[in-house]
């Protein structure tokens, strides 16, 4: 177990295969809920059973590569910048962008491609907790509430009606339904 500072200035826990959960005090004790208990006791297994179920093959391919380098640790970040924080898994392997990644939420997506990712994971974030320029790839919030000032309407997409999937340094992923329907 090791402590360092995220890109927030906030205090981030790593804890790696074998360490105790329970050496875990203070504010970063209340990341570790039952289910990410569960996932750090075999979170190769954990992530083997998301890429057999991945809805694309390359999802399912990159969590693989992953896999079998078998290098990951549990974070537990505390921002500086609010009173949030985050529990996440960051696996990498050599030759291939790692990432954070987290268990999903308890909700029921759109039943597409990527509404079936976010039923096996949380959040996938490619620059970290706190990183700048985005890099992560979340479940779905009106498009209207990421808006950026350049961003515009075209005629036939009503972001009102839209859908954010990531943002990522500056380009944003958006499901756009067509205006009338």
């Amino acid at each position: 177990m090791e402590v360092t500072e995220n890109e927030t200035g906030g205090p981030t826990i790593k804890l790696y295969p074998g360490d105790r959960l329970s050496d875990v005090k203070g504010w970063h004790r209340k990341l570790l809920t039952p289910e990410i208990v569960t996932i750090f006791e075999d979170a190769p297994r954990y992530f083997q059973n998301i890429a057999d179920k991945a809805p694309v093959p390359e999802m399912a391919e990159w969590l693989n590569k992953l896999l079998a380098a078998n290098d990951w640790l549990l974070e537990l970040h505390k921002s500086n910048w609010s009173k949030g924080g985050r529990a996440s898994f960051y696996w990498k392997a050599e030759g291939i962008v790692g990432a954070e990644m987290g268990p999903p939420m308890t909700k029921t997506y759109h039943p597409t491609v990527v509404g079936q990712l976010f039923e096996l994971l949380g959040f996938i974030d490619w620059n970290g907790f706190g990183g700048t320029g985005g890099g992560d790839f979340h479940p779905p919030k009106p498009a209207a509430d990421v808006r950026a000032t350049w961003m515009e309407e075209g005629e036939d997409v009503d972001l009102e009606c839209s859908t954010c999937w990531c943002y990522f340094n500056g380009d944003i992923l958006i499901e756009a339904t067509a205006a009338g329907g």
